[in-house]
């Protein structure tokens, strides 16, 4: 499943969610920012992870770091979403849910109503 990972954030009044950086300049937060961080960050019971874990973590965040477009296994999918919704709270996760969604581009028929 290709995700574009650029675009950025809105808060509810339709403006992008910034932050400051270390020198005090507003950043813009982005999709591809939202899942490094989260996929990078360390916490409590992290230490059970694995070698394995930690570095697959690590390369995805490379991958998404680096390309514009990622193409995610549905399990790598929900990882990222389940650590954004551990890590952040419900002003990031809620937009940042909003842009991993995919969609099926074939319409599922309605059910029939019974009766």
């Amino acid at each position: 499943m290709k995700i574009d990972v650029t675009p950025v954030l809105l808060g509810f009044n339709g403006k992008p969610i910034q932050a400051d950086n270390e020198d005090g300049e507003p950043v813009r937060w982005t999709v591809r920012k939202v899942c490094c961080d989260a996929l990078l960050a360390v916490r409590r019971g992290d230490d059970k992870l694995t070698g394995e874990d930690k570095a697959h973590r690590f390369a995805l965040a490379r991958r998404i770091f680096e390309d514009d477009s990622v193409d995610f296994t549905p399990e790598d999918l929900a990882l990222v979403r389940k650590l954004i919704g551990a890590g952040f709270g419900p002003a990031i996760v809620g937009p940042a849910w909003a842009l991993l969604d995919v969609v099926d581009p074939e319409p599922q028929p309605e059910p029939q109503k019974r009766g």
